[in-house]
């Protein structure tokens, strides 16, 4: 047993180094289906900040905003796509405040490019979200407080902390291993001509995006989602946004202070909506909503895409197929350009 435990240690230190090097020199995507645990990862964040740009938002920005291009269209900078499953205003508050706390000015990005959506700036869903989970359980330093301006982080006892590192450590490193050797195979196979298995594998593991090789789900589906009153959109299309205008002021407030604060470049995007979407607003409230968003961002450039795709293009209510993405991207990466003078690659 003593043997067994030894083999065992090692192998996982070596894993671990393997993966910090990995991450840190091709970058990595793990845990696909919880990209909120990435927040969490030094090996992501520590010292990249000055030549980054990162994309944020809900799922619908992770999907929508592809990284590859941001990289081939801005020479010198590299870009993470920091879009998360269920994510809301609060959760982006949050990871700032957590990568700016636990890893320094040095781990800030340089450019923000935040896709927005009305369920995202509602903060719908209300329950405690993954991510105050993930801090809450994994995290080595903080953990979750609600405070007065929203969730805020405070400092874990030592007992805590250790008990975080010890869960993270047997519970949520495999598929971070996976991600590393992904990223590996990733960078360095032709990008054409692998086995459909293997690009599947490496979607899995070394991909942000969840849908972009899945088939659409049917429209009769997409309908009885949203339509459906457990939905966080069937919450969504009843928010009145009149009633949280205060809250959603000071949250944009917050954001411009941190982007001021570390001399960030803030490009904010109004997401596409499905056709699905846009027709079950109550009268006024998607207006009055976009109203409060540009109101609350003064002269931060702003670009709105709620019209651009078809229905076609979205995956689900939401999420927006490859093609889609394709075209969103280009949109976005000409919009950037044209208000900081980037040249082409």
């Amino acid at each position: 047993m003593l043997a067994a435990l030894l083999v065992y240690g090692g192998v996982t230190v070596a894993a671990l180094g393997l993966s910090r090097t990995v991450e840190m020199r091709y970058g990595s995507y793990p845990w696909q289906n919880e990209d909120w645990l990435r927040v969490l990862l030094p090996s992501l964040w520590v010292g990249r900040g000055p030549s980054r740009i990162l994309i944020a938002g809900p799922s619908e920005a992770r999907e929508a905003l592809l990284y590859e291009l941001f990289d081939e269209s801005f020479p010198g900078l590299e870009t993470f796509q920091g879009g998360q499953s269920r994510g809301t205003f609060q959760d982006l508050l949050l990871s700032l405040e957590y990568v700016e706390r636990d890893y320094g000015p040095s781990a800030v990005p340089a450019v923000l490019v935040l896709g927005v959506t009305l369920r995202f700036v509602a903060n719908i869903p209300r329950d405690r979200s993954p991510l105050i989970a993930a801090i809450d359980r994994y995290s080595p330093h903080f953990r979750v407080e609600l405070g007065p301006d929203g969730p805020r982080l405070v400092s874990k006892r030592v007992s805590e902390a250790l008990a975080a590192r010890g869960r993270f450590l047997l519970f949520k490193q495999p598929s971070r291993y996976l991600s590393a050797a992904a990223s590996v195979i990733r960078d360095n196979l032709p990008k054409d001509g692998l086995p459909s298995w293997l690009i599947g594998w490496l979607q899995m593991y070394g991909s942000p995006y969840k849908y972009h090789l899945l088939a659409r789900v049917p429209r009769e589906a997409i309908r009885a989602r949203i339509d459906q009153p457990t939905s966080f959109w069937f919450a969504a299309h009843r928010w009145e946004p009149d009633t949280d205008a205060e809250v959603i002021h000071q949250e944009f407030g917050r954001l411009l202070a941190f982007t001021r604060r570390h001399g960030m470049r803030l490009y904010v995007v109004n997401l596409p909506e499905s056709v699905w979407n846009r027709e079950s607003y109550g009268p006024g409230r998607y207006e009055r909503y976009e109203a409060l968003v540009r109101e609350s961002l003064g002269d931060t450039p702003f670009l709105d895409l709620r019209m651009m795709l078809d229905p076609d293009e979205f995956y689900d209510a939401g999420h927006a197929t490859l093609p889609g993405a394709l075209r969103v991207s280009r949109r976005v990466i000409d919009f950037v350009r044209g208000h900081t003078g980037v040249a082409r690659r």
